[in-house]
């Protein structure tokens, strides 16, 4: 869309740096034989299959970039030595035989109505491995209250960083604690050393060693990846050029903050 105004002379694109990641989530409770997901090479298999490089061409115009892990490079907690997340679908065929599904299985993605056409774009790349992917949707609301509740296995959501730590996502994975650390954690995914960085991260105030254990945190999760990195989203905003404006890295849009342009601030 932004490609179709831009250059039209009453209008001024302006966009805020990656603050948003989009990710496949996964339940990854149960027997791995039952559920797939469960098996940390078949969640691998997905991601080999995946054509980032295609998804940010055709969803973003290429205002986006690939995601490699679950914050974006603007976030304190990205790590940049994790390496970018290849297609390949000859790995990925070959997991898919080491699980037991040689000839293809069938899996539902989740997703909200707004994000269909991201559905039949994945589903296009893991069809090209043997995955049979089911897209259907339900409104946000309600299958943001199923992913609460545990009550989806595969599903499709964006992650936004309200205040710029990676402690928003990476808290979520610490092992299921009511009223603690991880009391958010419907996946199943527990690993010791993970919830050991995130105590650890959670009472650090000094910046550079908490960027050390969030960093590492970021790689467990790269390894693990109980959920599926998909691409970072660059947030982009049409506005008239008669007016000034700034946009917030918390995308809040608010009308107090726009001033004629001829004022300046």
């Amino acid at each position: 869309q932004c490609m179709e105004i831009e250059g039209h002379q009453r209008v001024v694109i302006k966009e805020t740096p990656f603050t948003t990641v989009w990710l496949l989530g996964c339940d990854l409770r149960g027997d791995p034989g039952k559920n797939r997901l469960a098996d940390r090479r078949f969640r691998q298999a997905i991601s080999l299959a995946i054509d980032r490089e295609d998804l940010v061409k055709h969803l973003q115009g290429g205002r986006g970039m690939p995601a490699n892990q679950m914050v974006p490079p603007t976030i304190m907690g990205f790590n940049p030595e994790l390496p970018p997340l290849p297609r390949d679908t000859a790995a990925a065929r070959k997991l898919l035989k080491e699980v037991g599904v040689p000839d293809g299985i069938e899996i539902t993605l989740w997703l909200k109505p707004s994000n269909y056409y991201i559905g039949e774009l994945l589903r296009k790349h893991l069809g090209d491995v043997g995955i049979d992917l089911k897209v259907d949707t339900i409104p946000w609301q309600g299958l943001y209250l199923r992913i609460e509740q545990g009550r989806v296995p595969f599903y499709m959501f964006g992650l936004a960083f309200s205040y710029g730590d990676a402690s928003e996502a990476i808290n979520d994975f610490h092992s299921n604690s009511p009223g603690e650390l991880g009391h958010r954690n419907n996946s199943g995914y527990a690993n010791a050393e993970l919830d050991s960085l995130i105590k650890k991260a959670f009472v650090e105030f000094d910046a550079a060693k908490r960027q050390q254990c969030l960093q590492k945190a970021m790689g467990i999760l790269a390894r693990d990846i109980p959920f599926i990195p998909l691409y970072f989203q660059n947030t982009s905003y049409a506005i008239r050029s008669n007016l000034q404006w700034t946009p917030r890295s918390d995308e809040l849009v608010l009308a107090k903050e726009f001033r004629p342009a001829r004022l300046g601030r």
